[in-house]
């Protein structure tokens, strides 16, 4: 499956996938980060892949800082590239809500990043300490711009707090704009998506909040199925590959 067979009434949803690792643009395959290598057709290139995405239709980025979420170094200037093509970004920084070193390196960036109108921050159950993170994160990035990432690994919930309820009603209090639903063992399989289910979960019990969700994407149909289950934005990167 390539972009020519997604009209442009598909793309209208689709956010495109980068994934940055050690100053490259990866194929993320399964979440298994230790095997992923910089995509081929752009030659890991992150600003080549940005525009190859805006000329299939795409008009919309998810930017996941591996080597930060790793707790290795925050790609700074990559990051503030992709900002400054100026459609609607959402970064996933690693944001932990902790008071270390590497975390104040975050906060920093996110204060920086916050003052261009396209961006929406993730506050990932991944990378999060604890809930309290989530509030932490509207603080600094304005609430109305910030997400709950909710991570899983084949259906299950990970991060040091395992209940998905807990961080729902944590988002609630907190008045944030959404969520973004991974499943990382689908992402790049194009196996179809693993979080139909899911989403339909949340956007029953949070019906406020906007959904992001993707991985395992196929087809315009695998994205209406999301569409279906109350997603708002589909994640793809894969089936739109050359």
């Amino acid at each position: 499956m390539t972009a020519d067979r997604w009209t442009p009434s598909d793309t209208n949803c689709l956010v495109g996938v980068i994934d940055l690792l050690d100053g490259r643009a990866v194929h993320a395959i399964a979440g298994k980060r230790d095997d992923y290598r910089p995509i081929r057709f752009c030659d890991g290139n992150p600003q080549s892949l940005a525009q190859y995405y805006f000329t299939v239709g795409v008009t919309a980025l998810y930017v996941a800082d591996l080597s930060s979420i790793r707790q290795h170094t925050l790609q700074f200037d990559l990051v503030c590239a992709l900002v400054e093509t100026g459609v609607p970004i959402w970064l996933d920084l690693g944001w932990d809500g902790h008071g270390n070193k590497r975390s104040s390196e975050v906060f920093h960036a996110v204060g920086s990043l916050a003052t261009f109108s396209n961006t929406r921050f993730i506050a990932a159950t991944e990378s999060c300490r604890d809930t309290n993170a989530l509030s932490k994160l509207a603080d600094v990035a304005g609430h109305q711009r910030t997400y709950l990432g909710l991570d899983y690994r084949s259906g299950e919930l990970l991060g040091v707090v395992p209940e998905e309820r807990t961080w729902l009603e944590s988002a609630n209090e907190t008045n944030i704009a959404g969520c973004v639903i991974l499943d990382l063992a689908a992402v790049g399989t194009q196996q179809g998506p693993a979080t139909e289910q899911i989403c339909k979960r949340v956007h029953k019990t949070a019906p406020e909040l906007k959904l992001v969700s993707g991985g395992g994407v196929r087809s315009p149909e695998d994205a209406k199925a999301l569409q279906t289950a109350g997603c708002d934005h589909i994640l793809v990167a894969t089936a739109l590959f050359p």
